[in-house]
């Protein structure tokens, strides 16, 4: 069956806005996801389907979710080391 990982952007209330492909947003209801999804999770949705019913299986991908978070970490440790200091001139 066909997977599909979409990363958590923030949550608004009962509402959680997913990013399911470069640029475009999808708002999901939160009842809908594992109870423990946080912003930067990534979740994997996959169907699943037999005979009588088809559903959605969303679980989170705890591997994906470290591996962004530290990525994100290196680049605002890049940023900082990078940064002269001072106030911007505009």
């Amino acid at each position: 069956m066909p997977k599909w990982s979409w990363t958590v952007d923030r949550i608004e209330g009962e509402w959680v806005v997913v990013e399911a492909s470069v640029g475009r947003t999808v708002q999901v209801p939160r009842s809908t996801l594992p109870s423990r999804t946080r912003e930067g999770d990534v979740l994997q949705f996959e169907a699943v389907a037999d005979e009588e019913s088809a559903a959605w299986k969303v679980s989170r991908d705890a591997a994906s979710t470290k591996e962004r978070q530290e990525a994100i970490d290196s680049l605002h440790k890049d940023l900082k080391r990078r940064d002269p200091g001072g106030d911007v001139v505009l």
